[in-house]
């Protein structure tokens, strides 16, 4: 694991983007292996009260419907949300990026009744509240600790293993929203992206979300975060749930040349949590458990070692950089080919 993080960002990623095994047929929650529907909250990010998710909880069991929370966390325009709002299950959460979003909604998620699941998605994200409790009941059934639905074919995502294939005219289904197309229903990855992660809400109470508090973008909560997560504790078990898809409708905007008010950019971000996870790793005992390791990790970020954290981040940046101007001028020219085209 050292190696994976002082080593060379390409070569990591190719390694967490090869999905495990992908069981045809049923899974198991519709094979009766679910148990009792799962209690889930979903925190969907709003731009001045808009957002991608469909409330369709009218067509599930009055069981599961009972059992389902949507909370709008309106980061827009912050200010408009009333002490009214608040009670209608809304909440402000002023925040620059998601993975900020996600520590402030993890606060606000400690005061509520626990659930099973809590749901973080981007407001640009359509989906289904139906399919994500499909997903969530998935989980429940296999301990899963976070997953997400696959995206669409013709979603915008930085990881293509993410998506789905795109239906030809030999498999016209592969991309079919019709609940009655039958098709793979898990697929284990050693990750899910920020754009829109179920997490267990015995993760959260471990700490997954608490470590994002000096960030903004969540850079490397993914990439590294979660990979390392699931190779140190076998039980943290990452998935992605192929009985729905999401689709993510807006270009990707997380801009790598982005300077945040904590004075770093996106891939400095990562460059830090993957100095923190170094220092982590070198300290005793915390494989003991998950939640030592979280809380080891939460005070290496927090200031343990300042001037150590902030060598060894100088330090993996001044390697990684190369790698995002790569990726900056390759989304710069892609962008101009675009718009030659048009």
């Amino acid at each position: 694991m050292i190696r994976r993080l002082v080593g060379d960002r390409q070569l990591h990623q190719e390694l967490i983007t090869t999905p495990g095994p992908c069981p045809d047929g049923p899974g198991l929650a519709q094979r009766g292996a679910g148990g009792v529907a799962p209690r889930l909250r979903i925190y969907v990010a709003c731009s001045r009260g808009v957002h991608g998710l469909v409330d369709d909880r009218d067509t599930l069991d009055p069981e599961r419907e009972h059992r389902v929370d949507i909370i709008e966390a309106e980061y827009a325009d912050p200010a408009a949300i009333t002490a009214a709002d608040r009670l209608a299950g809304r909440v402000a959460c002023a925040s620059e990026c998601k993975g900020q979003m996600m520590h402030l909604l993890a606060e606000d998620n400690r005061v509520r009744p626990p659930v099973d699941y809590v749901a973080f998605l981007d407001d640009d994200l359509e989906l289904r509240v139906s399919d994500l409790v499909a997903g969530a009941r998935e989980a429940l059934a296999r301990s899963c600790s976070i997953f997400q639905l696959q995206l669409t074919h013709d979603s915008h995502a930085i990881w293509d293993v993410l998506r789905a294939e795109a239906p030809s005219a030999e498999n016209p289904s592969v991309d079919s929203t019709d609940r009655s197309v039958p098709v793979a229903c898990w697929a284990d990855l050693p990750f899910v992206e920020v754009m829109g992660p179920v997490i267990a809400q015995r993760e959260i109470d471990r700490g997954l979300l608490a470590v994002l508090a000096p960030f903004r973008s969540g850079f490397g909560w993914d990439a590294y975060l979660l990979p390392l997560l699931g190779e140190l504790f076998p039980d943290f078990r990452p998935g992605v749930y192929l009985g729905a898809r999401m689709r993510h409708a807006r270009p990707l905007r997380t801009d790598p040349q982005r300077r945040f008010s904590n004075g770093l950019t996106p891939p400095q971000e990562e460059d830090m949590l993957r100095a923190a996870l170094l220092l982590t790793l070198l300290t005793p005992r915390v494989l003991d458990s998950r939640g030592l390791f979280l809380a080891e990790l939460q005070h290496q970020l927090g200031g343990a070692a300042p001037e150590l954290l902030r060598g060894l981040t100088d330090a993996l940046h001044s390697v990684s950089q190369r790698y995002w101007q790569c990726r900056h001028l390759e989304a710069v020219w892609t962008e101009q080919q675009r718009n030659a085209a048009v």
